[in-house]
This record gives C-alpha cells, sequence and structure tokens, in this order.
C-alpha cells in the first residue's frame, strides 16, 4: 500500500494489521491497568480540529497515530509494584468509565495492540497512564495527575534607546503558566522518593485551582497538546499540559 505522504511515510492503519477479536469475550485482566478504546483512523487523515494531515511532507503525529478513542472496557483500579518496571509508574483513582471520549499521548498511542471485530470497529488497547484527559458531555477530566494550561504572554513592548518598540510575534514565559483544567493528584509513585505531586497546604487542601498561576520546575517535560485533536472542545484554544510532579510553586489565583 502506498503511503500518504511524498516521502513514502505511512500511518498506523497502513502499517498494522488489526487483530480479529470477539468483543463479547474480551475482558480487561486484574492488575493490568489497561483501557480499550475505539478509535477513528479518519483522524490521521483529517482531525477533529480541523486540519488535513493527508500529504503532509513533516514528521508528525498527527498524520501518524490517532489519539482520540471511546472507553469501551477499563480496569477498575490501578496496580503499582516497586519491583515491577513494567507496572504503572504512580497510584491514582481510575477517573473514566464506558463512552468517555479519552485523548492518549502519542508514543502510547503508537505502541498500542490495534484490534478490530465483526462490525469492523478499529480498537486500541493502552495503558490507564497513557491517558490524559477525558470528555463526558461538557466536563472536562483530567486524568494521571495531568494539569491543562495556558501560557502566559510576556509584555509585548520593550525599550531601545529609549523608545517603547512593540514586539513582533508571540513569546511566552516557558517556566509559568495558567491553570485551566486540573484532576486529582497521583497518591504515590512506584519508587519511593521519585516524584511527589505539590500539595496546595497553604489552602488546607490538595488540590489545584483554575486561574491559579504556577511555576514549572522543568520546562522540558511541558508538552503542547497537540490541540489539532483537543481544539474541538474548548473553542479550539491553544494549550499545554504538564503533570503535578513537575509544579514546584503555585501563585494562588
Amino acid at each position: 500500500m502506498k503511503g500518504f505522504s511524498k516521502k513514502g511515510k505511512k500511518n498506523e492503519f497502513e502499517l498494522l494489521t488489526p487483530i480479529q477479536i470477539d468483543l463479547d469475550k474480551f475482558k480487561i485482566g486484574p492488575k493490568t491497568n489497561k483501557v480499550l478504546i475505539e478509535v477513528f483512523p479518519e483522524d490521521v487523515r483529517k482531525t477533529v480540529g480541523g486540519i488535513i494531515t493527508h500529504g503532509l511532507e513533516s514528521y508528525n503525529w498527527a498524520g501518524f497515530a490517532t489519539r482520540r478513542g471511546v472507553v469501551i472496557q477499563a480496569c477498575s483500579n490501578i496496580t503499582i509494584a516497586e519491583d515491577d518496571r513494567s507496572s504503572q509508574i504512580w497510584e491514582c483513582d481510575v477517573e473514566i468509565k464506558e463512552g468517555d471520549t479519552v485523548y492518549v499521548n502519542h508514543f502510547d498511542a503508537w505502541n498500542s495492540y490495534i484490534f478490530t471485530d465483526d462490525n469492523k470497529r478499529i480498537m486500541k488497547l493502552v495503558p490507564y497512564n497513557a491517558i490524559q484527559l477525558a470528555i463526558r458531555g461538557n466536563e472536562v477530566i483530567m486524568c494521571n495527575g495531568y494539569v491543562l494550561y495556558e501560557q502566559i504572554e510576556e509584555n509585548d513592548t520593550f525599550i531601545i534607546a529609549g523608545k517603547e518598540v512593540k514586539r513582533v510575534g508571540k513569546k511566552y514565559i516557558e517556566n509559568e503558566g495558567v491553570v485551566k483544567y486540573v484532576g486529582s493528584l497521583n497518591r504515590k509513585y512506584r519508587i519511593p522518593g521519585d516524584k511527589k505531586d505539590l500539595k496546595r497546604t497553604d489552602y488546607g487542601t490538595e488540590e489545584l485551582k483554575t486561574g491559579d498561576r504556577f511555576l514549572i520546575e522543568d520546562p522540558r517535560k511541558t508538552w503542547d497538546l497537540e490541540s489539532y485533536a483537543f481544539a474541538i472542545f474548548d473553542n479550539r484554544k491553544m494549550y499545554k499540559i504538564v503533570q503535578r510532579w513537575n509544579i514546584s510553586a503555585i501563585y494562588p489565583s
């Protein structure tokens, strides 16, 4: 099959043959930390945000692996084991349920098994820790300690030779953000002392709040939310994503 770009790049559905399963007999086992989602192969050609990825020259995840899905089955709880590096990295609540639309990080989206059934639905089995957020009606549910945030624009004017000059183009502060959506803390990490989610002790609560400004410990470990997929649910706004353990200070709103 011919790839969809001029360089011969193929998307995951052109490279892999789905495994046939009987969904009535497919059960997610205990201690697997897995989620079965139905995915949409057309997302690698035209995204829900409206961007056409078919034929793009540059290497892009949007045109390579679909990251949007609807939950069919989910594990009932999360299991971690300090002596098993294949287990989930952190302990948290399972906050998704059947019918939720979920978005998965691109690495696990690509490295997941692809299945199909007699109804020709296309499905993926992904680890729970790959799920960044879920949408249930008008509700946005952040999973796995992820925070969705807006970047803070730097002052767009500066002084040169005593004159005020307006910046051309936008520039953002790399190590700060403002909370838009936030979920629960991750309670425990697999390696003790490895990471810790910052607690909101000044308000007597562990929760970040929408509108809080915060300081990021390592800006290299934040990601664009690949808004081609997410923009559709919030008027196409551009966000970034960070996990709670990478937030080092909070400025309450």
